[in-house]
């Protein structure tokens, strides 16, 4: 009976773990969390973009190595503030540059992304719609999740205004 549970929670867990997979990230929201899911895959991350009609907010980061981007992680990306304003707003993905070297960022699935967009320093937060076209970005300045959060909604703001 104890086998028994034990490969039957297995394989629940098993399917679990593949259903998320195959979806490649939710954007879902409680807003008794702090944190939100991001894209690992650009191609998902923009198709989903495509087919919602929301914006996709990239995050170029090095959240390992970069002290403004493990700064970021820890008082903006998990605080209740900026999840709330990108929860049903945006697709998120996170452009992750693991290693700083020259070789690796030459490397990177996404150099391309980062030339394209003109980023030149990590963090950096840029929004696009679903066809590739810039519409803003939001530089870390270190001013607090709600600070953060607030520029986000503005300019998100004001980027619907224009679509009108």
């Amino acid at each position: 009976m104890k086998t028994f549970k034990t490969l039957l929670l297995t394989a629940l867990f098993s399917f679990s773990a593949l259903q998320l997979t195959a979806q490649g990230a939710t954007n879902t929201y409680n807003a008794s969390e702090t944190s939100v899911n991001w894209f690992d895959n650009y191609s998902n991350s923009i198709r989903q973009a495509q087919s919602t009609s929301k914006p996709l907010l990239i995050l170029f980061t090095g959240s390992n190595w970069c002290p403004a981007c493990m700064k970021l992680e820890r008082e903006v990306l998990h605080k209740p503030e900026f999840a709330q304003a990108v929860s049903g707003n945006f697709i998120l993905y996170k452009a992750e540059f693991a290693d700083p070297s020259a070789e690796a960022m030459m490397r990177s699935p996404d150099k391309e992304l980062m030339d394209r967009y003109n980023v030149k320093v990590f963090p950096t937060m840029i929004a696009i719609d679903g066809n590739g076209k810039y519409l803003f970005t939001v530089n870390y300045k270190s001013a607090g999740a709600g600070a953060y959060a607030s520029e986000i909604k503005q300019k998100l703001q004001s980027y619907q205004a224009t679509k009108r």
